[in-house]
């Protein structure tokens, strides 16, 4: 009985431990609404793009995980150069944890109530996908913000005299019909778009000459561009998530059979030492060195073809592994929101000063 009884509070502690480590970003009521939200893409003859953002991003609740410092942009690929940014944006920089993303430090904090208005233009390349036959192919998927309300998001693609087939879709659906023709290209507006919301735009042109001023570099082609599809995990067929857990899956039974040894080569029981572990905690402390972690770029939607969300994140409280607006990643914050297990509320779950206690009472007797 004994035994059982300790074997069953091992499953428990990896039971807290997953939940440490792959906890999802979730909150009764959102952290965070975007307020209006504005993309231009202005195609350049060599087939790269200047790409305006125009983001109002209004803060709901500074209480649960606390003010908002700094936030996350998904972008096309790991090819790009910042070009300007507005006041509101102290310093701007590629980031690749979790993904393809500019990460925006605020010129200060923003409380409950208050809008923050974030401009910048970045200059992208390795955004086509030219043929044999001379025609030339877009395809832009805008960040998106999982955990946020977008009130209205207004997507422009500025290609001159130029013109192509376009085409959209707005959560799977055809909205093609929504897009109107401008003087320098084609726009669509939409109103009150839900959390997760993504936008997918093409542009076919039958002939390179259309825009480019010459013959466009295959080399520049989007396959070339760095990242990596977090759809399908380095070809192995799996996603971002089933990936994680096939892999703590493989985890909890590699830790009972661990157990199972130690238990019978010692007579004690494999289970010491989850009492004092913690997850990951960032209380203030300096921020990382710009370009995210080492180990060279990544990119969730690391293709030219889409991009990856915006985030957001606080400068204190507990986070799991990832705070971002818009990946696959274990936290699914794929979308607008913030990241963080300080949201979650695991008592109904595993209520760990219990298990302290027990695993106390256990060790008594």
């Amino acid at each position: 009985m004994k035994q059982l009884k300790r074997f069953a509070l091992t499953l428990a502690a990896l039971a807290l431990l997953a939940a440490v480590l792959f906890c999802p970003a979730v909150s009764a009521a959102n952290l965070d609404e975007i307020e209006k939200y504005f993309i231009t893409v202005r195609l350049q003859p060599d087939g790269s793009a200047d790409i305006d953002y125009d983001i109002h991003w209004k803060v709901l609740d500074s209480t649960s995980a606390g003010p908002l410092e700094w936030v996350k942009v998904g972008v096309p690929n790991n090819n790009i150069e910042p070009v300007s940014h507005s006041d509101t944006i102290s310093d701007l920089y590629y980031w690749s944890e979790g993904g393809s993303y500019v990460r925006l430090d605020l010129d200060r904090r923003y409380y409950a109530g208050e809008t923050v208005r974030l401009e910048f233009t970045l200059h992208v390349t390795h955004l086509y996908e030219l043929y044999d036959d001379g025609s030339v192919n877009f395809e832009f998927t805008p960040g998106w913000f999982d955990e946020a309300e977008t009130k209205q998001f207004t997507f422009t693609w500025e290609d001159g005299d130029a013109r192509a087939s376009y085409a959209a879709e707005l959560e799977g659906e055809p909205v093609t019909g929504d897009l109107f023709g401008t003087p320098n290209g084609v726009q669509g507006e939409w109103t009150d778009l839900p959390e997760g919301a993504r936008l997918t735009f093409t542009a076919n042109y039958a002939d390179q000459s259309a825009f480019a001023a010459a013959p466009l570099d295959p080399d520049m082609n989007r396959g070339s561009a760095g990242g990596v599809d977090w759809n399908d995990v380095a070809g192995t067929g799996f996603d971002l998530g089933e990936l994680v857990w096939l892999i703590l899956t493989w985890a909890v039974i590699i830790m009972i059979i661990v157990w199972n040894i130690s238990r019978r080569a010692s007579g004690g029981y494999f289970l010491g030492g989850f009492g004092g572990w913690y997850g990951p905690h960032y209380h203030g402390g300096p921020r990382p060195p710009h370009g995210g972690p080492s180990g060279g770029a990544g990119g969730f939607g690391g293709g030219s073809s889409r991009g990856s969300g915006a985030g957001r994140r606080s400068g204190g409280g507990c986070a799991c592994a990832c705070a971002c607006v818009s990946c696959a990643c274990a936290c699914a914050c794929a979308g607008g929101g913030r990241a963080g297990c300080s949201a979650k509320d695991f008592k109904g779950a595993v209520n760990a000063e219990a298990l302290c206690a027990i695993l106390k009472q256990d060790k008594e007797e």
